[in-house]
């Protein structure tokens, strides 16, 4: 399950890379809800 968004995360940090403004948002949102994950 952990490997699934660790690819998950590979491809958002692509597509932030391309869309930066559009994604930082995003990926923002994202880095919390890993570490929410990655709490327990």
């Amino acid at each position: 399950m952990h490997i699934f968004f660790i690819f998950l995360f590979i491809i958002i940090s692509f597509f932030k890379k391309n869309l930066f403004l559009k994604e930082k948002m995003f990926f923002l949102k994202t880095k919390k809800y890993f570490i929410y994950l990655f709490s327990y």
